[in-house]
């Protein structure tokens, strides 16, 4: 009978969750709610080492995209680059879903659905528990542990669940088991208002209009499910998520410990710790072995050395030696690691350019090289006759909040691309109501 302690940061509200599993049935064996400044003490007064941890993240990065097909061994590093790109941003854990093989301008690529938060949110919930001598088994976006519950229940229906986390309502679109869309904004109160259902036909209409399917029905999970005082019609119909019978607790005591109950439920593709902080869980564990192991064998040496009774000045040099050795094994295998992760991540680059026929390889480095802030390129599309000429049509967004800096950004784009050798701009178009341009350009190959 496997005994595991789940918590989950809701808002000002630690929730703490003792629990056993044998076979399919969950037993709780303990809950209580704990408010977040007095988490730290309970850490330091508590005797439970592992933790599975369930929370929302200040900064969240979280959309759909598809890559082509290639050979599955570069497949991570393909994905990789594509959320740095999407993102602009290289500090970050993230997790990946395949969503099948989607036609593409008549072609056929992969489907891929990301979730990414900065490694700083990470790290800082590590450290919190790492202080008081306790290791994070797995971390759990919130709106995943809530979505495991109802991959059990409807696997394969189209629905969409709901969950109030304490600070902010999520709102997620499930297909066969996968989410394929989430919509997070701050929460007005603990239940479930009109401004809510607002935002829910919101999500529906963009589920119908972008992935072309409407959801069966809204899940409300946790307390939302208690909610009464709404005027506004829902666009599908809305039903209270039950209990399954093989958790073993009250149905109140099931909606107030939702998040905790799913992550034992949630797989662990949906850990949202990376494989850097996964790995050096794994050498912690095993340095603090190779530690107690190395102060028994110091110290049988250093009996032996007394026992003989000579040369004991040579094998105390040696000793401390091994020791300095032993702490310099984590800066020495971060380094490697660093610089091995470096490495991967240009090779696919250079393999690209060493065996290009396109005659764009140029072209590609100096696009690739363009600082364009908020600007973003979503697609390049490249048409010849030849190998020397060539017309480049972009498509790209901005993320600007305002129309004077749309426009300022999109002339900055313009000016740069004028300024890389052998490329004239034919034309460029800006539309301020969607915040999209296109640029035509003309590139002759030297």
């Amino acid at each position: 009978m496997a005994k595991t302690v789940a918590v989950s940061f809701e808002g000002n509200e630690v929730k703490v969750l003792h629990s056993s599993l044998k076979g399919n049935t969950l037993s709780i064996l303990k809950s209580e709610i704990i408010a977040e400044a007095e988490f730290d003490d309970y850490l330091r007064k508590s005797s439970v080492s592992e933790f599975l941890v369930t929370c929302s993240f200040n900064e969240t990065f979280h959309d759909s995209f598809t890559v082509p097909p290639v050979k599955p061994r570069y497949l991570d590093k393909v994905i990789e680059s594509k959320i740095r790109k999407v993102t602009t941003r290289k500090d970050l854990s993230y997790i990946t879903f395949h969503l099948g093989e989607q036609r593409v301008e008549n072609r056929t690529e992969q489907g891929i659905y990301y979730f990414a938060v900065t490694n700083n949110e990470v790290i800082e919930i590590i450290d919190r528990f790492q202080k008081h001598n306790k290791t994070v088994k797995a971390i759990y976006p919130s709106v995943f542990s809530a979505a495991s519950l109802i991959k059990r229940s409807v696997p394969e229906e189209p629905v969409l669940g709901t969950i109030n986390t304490g600070k902010e309502m999520g709102i997620f679109f499930m297909k066969n088991g996968n989410i394929h869309f989430i919509r997070n904004y701050d929460a007005m109160e603990p239940d479930l208002s009109d401004f809510d259902i607002q935002n829910i036909n919101m999500t529906i209409n963009y589920c119908f209009q972008n992935l072309r399917i409407n959801p069966s029905s809204v899940l409300l999970l946790g307390g939302l499910s208690e909610s009464v005082n709404i005027s506004t019609h829902a666009i599908s119909p809305l039903a209270s998520f039950l209990k399954p019978d093989e958790i073993t607790c009250s149905r109140e005591e099931f909606e107030k410990f939702l998040l905790p109950i799913g992550s034992l439920y949630t797989s662990k593709a949906e850990n949202i710790l990376s494989k850097d902080f996964k790995n050096l869980y794994t050498i912690n564990h095993y340095m603090s072995y190779a530690s107690i192991v190395f102060i028994i064998l110091a110290c049988l040496g250093f009996g032996f050395t007394l026992y003989k009774g000579k040369d004991a000045y040579d094998k105390k040099i040696q000793i401390n030696a091994a020791s300095g050795a032993l702490a310099d094994i984590k800066s020495i295998y971060s380094e490697y690691s660093q610089k091995k992760d470096t490495l991967r991540e240009l090779k696919p680059l250079v393999d690209y350019v060493n065996t290009s026929g396109s005659g764009l390889g140029d072209l590609l480095f100096s696009l690739g090289s363009i600082n364009i802030k908020k600007m973003k390129f979503d697609s390049l599309e490249a048409r010849t006759k030849n190998n020397t000429l060539f017309t480049i049509i972009i498509q790209g967004s901005s993320t600007v909040k305002t129309y004077t800096d749309l426009q300022t950004s999109f002339e900055s784009v313009v000016r740069k691309l004028k300024d890389i050798d052998n490329v004239e701009i034919k034309s460029k178009e800006l539309n301020i109501r969607n915040k999209s341009f296109n640029i035509e350009l003309r590139y002759k190959k030297a």
